[in-house]
């Protein structure tokens, strides 16, 4: 019988070993987006077959599961089968990928899928975005050239544990006007200050824009196999173009050789930000789906 433990900040290490295993560049499977929601969903794992099992409780009591990663993940979700029939609860599978979706319709008899756009992570071509090449990025580049005609005097620099403190300023004091009250939005609030204060502890990276020797943008994220994932993002818009200068900057600083793609999440249903993330031409819109298994 499957025993979850729930998942602290110890097993970092242990999600760097499994999480690995999801090719679908989903930002749910990756470590640092596991243990920033650790608490909010109450998140718990087991290792079956060499399997990483996770299983996660919505704020209103709901189990879910997400996609069993490892060398078995057919027998990790026959362990599940298991496990919600001793304990009578309806096997959910959430964060389901189109791949991931395939593999599900082959083993079970009757499901229920659906998907919700705001979820939708946006995923595009790296060196596009460190480019900005072509008319489909004319915007972009006009708010960046604006940027360094009118800032002559910025850097971008990687946040270490010596300056954590002055990316915690900025965001205290970038945040002193947060007017997004969904559970989700306070939530994220939280985190992002978690991670900002130790940002390796979630096996992240992070990279800040100063103008006159003042942060006006910080960015965090993680490498997960050929991709970047970029977890909080946070500018100055008094700045014009600092968003813009933000993305630039981050991706030519940390992708490297084995990176293709930028992850930079959902849109939350946010439709400014939704606008935003489109201008920047994802080459792939990653759609999840919570999966109700009906018939076994």
């Amino acid at each position: 019988m499957l025993s979850f433990k729930k998942i602290t900040l110890d097993q970092k290490e242990l999600l760097e070993k499994y999480l690995p295993y999801h090719k679908e560049r989903s930002c749910d499977f990756t470590v640092g987006v596991v243990l920033m929601w650790k608490d909010f969903y109450s998140i718990e794992y087991e290792i079956f077959e060499d399997t990483l099992l996770l299983k996660y409780v919505s704020p209103s009591g709901d189990i879910f599961f997400p996609f069993p990663q490892g060398e078995n993940p057919i027998k990790g979700i026959d362990a599940l089968k298991n496990y919600c029939e001793e304990n009578g609860i309806r096997l959910v599978f959430c964060f389901v990928t189109e791949g991931d979706l395939d593999i599900i319709k082959g083993i079970f008899s009757e499901i229920a899928a659906k998907d919700d756009r705001m979820w939708s992570d946006y995923l595009y071509e790296a060196q596009s975005i460190i480019a900005l090449e072509g008319k489909k990025y004319r915007g972009q580049r006009n708010h960046i050239n604006k940027f360094l005609r009118q800032y002559t005097d910025y850097s971008f620099e990687e946040i270490t544990p010596a300056t954590a403190h002055e990316a915690m300023e900025f965001f205290e004091r970038i945040s002193a006007n947060f007017e997004k009250d969904s559970i989700y939005a306070q939530e994220d609030q939280k985190k992002a200050a978690e991670v900002i204060r130790n940002c390796k502890s979630y096996s992240m990276f992070g990279g800040m824009l100063k103008v006159d020797n003042q942060i006006i943008g910080i960015s965090y994220g993680e490498i997960l196999n050929d991709t970047l994932f970029v977890h909080i993002e946070r500018a100055d818009t008094n700045y014009f173009g600092a968003y813009q200068m933000l993305v630039n900057m981050f991706a030519k600083n940390f992708v490297n050789a084995d990176v293709k793609y930028i992850n930079r999440e959902d849109d939350s249903g946010d439709e400014g930000l939704r606008q935003s993330k489109l201008s920047y031409n994802p080459v792939k819109l990653i759609d999840k789906y919570n999966v109700r298994v009906i018939k076994y």
